[in-house]
């Protein structure tokens, strides 16, 4: 019989190996490869840079499970597969003031995410700040690794705010003085001075009377109706001591000690003092700051008792001088 015989070549089939298993995170691409072959299909087409080559990028938008089938020279072929899973990126959220007061303290608050990144530089979810004007201020949400896309408020200043300003009738006055105070603030509904001495008032334009010579540092402080508060420049007002000196009692007893009624006066323009009894009638009356009362009314002696002075006067700058007292004449 006839026999034929045929040659079989059997090839061993290809290996094909892909890269491990990824994750990524969402709108990220990753290299994936394939290698053990000579041909190569991958799928599904959806989120690949190619579909026919062993090294491609993939940017799928879920998890997903990519396959390559690989066909070698003697056209034999393995197929591999691989997993990418995608991580959301979070959406962060910024919740806060958008109008405030300037050079004051505000918060903002990041939600979204678990960490965050802040345009100040700041790291957790809230952050504390304060402008002068309106200002930007961005956040970057962190999850899983993940950055989120940039969240952004605008924080505005607060239009028509305070701006405290005051005058005084003087800056320079003799005690006591009563000096009157004026509000040139703008955009101000509520106001606190501060006069220097431990006096404060709340009426918009007090008048201070200051009983005792010195230095005083006055300052206005104004609200506005947004709650924002300026505080004025300081002004010193110098209240002088006139030079008045008056003792409150005498003795005209002709003991050589304490027996004439003299004031102690610095320099004046003018100067006036009226002595009365206790029924108004006048004991003498001089308009030299260098008299002297000997306790008389027309050469007779007064008696003794209580009498009342009056002092009016006007100070080398123009300012008034006023004073009342008492007088007690000892026998």
């Amino acid at each position: 019989s006839n026999e034929d015989s045929v040659e079989v070549n059997v090839n061993p089939l290809p290996v094909i190996e892909v890269s491990e298993d990824q994750v990524i995170c969402e709108e990220d691409e990753v290299l994936i490869s394939a290698s053990g072959a000579s041909i190569y299909r991958w799928s599904p087409n959806e989120g690949i840079s190619s579909n026919d080559q062993a090294d491609i990028l993939a940017s799928p938008l879920g998890d997903t499970r990519y396959t390559v089938i690989g066909i070698d020279q003697f056209g034999c072929v393995d197929s591999a597969s691989l997993l990418i899973e995608v991580k959301p990126k979070p959406v962060a959220d910024v919740i806060g003031f958008l109008e405030v007061c300037p050079d004051e303290d505000f918060d903002l608050l990041a939600t979204g995410g678990e960490t965050y990144l802040w345009s100040t530089g700041a790291q957790g979810d809230q952050i504390t700040s304060t402008i002068q004007g309106s200002t930007e201020f961005w956040v970057i949400p962190f999850q899983d690794g993940c950055a989120g896309d940039t969240a952004s408020v605008q924080v505005a200043v607060y239009n028509n705010l305070p701006v405290a300003s005051f005058s005084l009738d003087t800056d320079r006055a003799y005690y006591p003085a009563n000096i009157q105070t004026l509000n040139e603030s703008l955009n101000g509904v509520s106001f606190v001075w501060d006069m220097g001495d431990g006096t404060t008032y709340t009426s918009s334009e007090p008048v201070h009377t200051y009983d005792r010579p010195g230095s005083y540092t006055v300052q206005l402080t104004a609200t506005g109706q947004n709650g924002c508060v300026d505080i004025s420049l300081p002004q010193i007002i110098e209240i002088l001591n006139s030079g008045l000196f008056t003792p409150t009692a005498f003795s005209p007893n002709g003991d050589g000690n304490n027996d004439l009624y003299a004031i102690s006066a610095g320099a004046l323009d003018s100067f006036q003092i009226i002595i009365y009894d206790r029924w108004g009638r006048k004991m003498m009356e001089s308009a030299d700051t260098e008299f002297k009362w000997d306790g008389t009314l027309n050469g007779n002696p007064a008696p003794e008792g209580s009498y009342v002075f009056t002092i009016k006067g006007t100070t080398l700058e123009g300012k008034q001088i006023e004073r009342m007292g008492s007088i007690l004449l000892i026998r």
